[in-house]
């Protein structure tokens, strides 16, 4: 009786079993879970892109990279001469030879990205030798420095007194007003915007340009003040004013500058 109680004692305690070779089931061995990953030191990872040359010489071994898929490592019969950017190198085009055994290279699969392990399995290692390992960031190809922009020379500012014309129209058979001499039709025929014509010496000019046939429209007898905008077009037509203070006040606010 109580060994048949030992015995439902001992069957109703749920063990996993896992078979064997043994006669008797035995419990299924719990796996340990895996080691969380070691970062790799700030400053001690190099960066592989597709414009750089990761390229190293060493004995006969086999070159392990670990995620698969990130790299394709080749492995060739030394020595070699590489021309190009180096990872790890000054950053500009050298040369370099490698005059090991054998001279491996990793070059990242197109489109790859991330963080692969490398581990360089030497041939006749013994157990417990240490085996070479290193990690590579593998990411896009490095942009090139962004060109400086051509600075285009600033644009001239409008000039707000240019497009804006004073005639003179001077009757010659009378004396020149004061306004004729001065500082206000002084500055803008010394600034090319201003013009005197006399009604003699210029006659033909006038007619020309049309000059009378304004004065005449404007009924303006003797000498005549005639302003006009950049197009020709009749901005203001009066008698001249016979003082400069005059003047200038007829033309503030039509003329800039004034």
């Amino acid at each position: 009786m109580c060994r048949l109680f030992l015995l439902l004692a001992c069957l109703a305690a749920p063990v996993p079993l896992l078979a064997t070779d043994g006669p008797f089931p035995t419990p299924a061995p719990v796996p340990a879970p895996p080691p969380p990953p070691v970062p790799a030191p700030a400053g001690t990872v190099l960066t592989l892109t597709p414009d750089l040359l990761y390229v190293f010489s060493d004995g006969a071994a086999d070159l392990v990279a670990q995620p698969a898929g990130l790299v394709t490592v080749t492995k060739t019969a030394g020595p070699i001469t590489f021309k190009g950017k180096f990872a790890g190198g000054t950053g500009g085009v050298e040369t370099r030879t490698l005059t090991g055994p054998f001279v491996y290279s990793v070059e990242p699969v197109a489109g790859a990205s991330g963080r692969v392990h490398l581990a360089l399995v030497r041939e006749g290692r013994k157990l417990g030798d240490p085996i070479p390992m290193t990690i590579v960031d593998v990411g896009a190809a490095t942009p090139p420095p962004p060109q400086p922009k051509p600075v285009d020379p600033p644009a001239p500012k409008p000039d707000a007194t240019r497009g804006i014309w004073v005639i003179v129209v001077q009757d010659e058979s009378v004396a020149a007003p004061a306004s004729l001499t001065g500082a206000t039709i002084t500055k803008l025929v010394a600034s090319g915007r201003g013009h005197i014509y006399g009604s003699s010496r210029d006659a033909a000019k006038i007619a020309a340009k049309k000059y009378d046939a304004l004065l005449e429209e404007a009924e303006v007898r003797g000498s005549g003040l005639i302003v006009l905008d950049k197009t020709g077009a009749k901005v203001l037509v009066v008698p001249l004013p016979t003082t400069d203070a005059d003047l200038a006040s007829k033309l503030r606010g039509v003329v800039p500058g004034v």
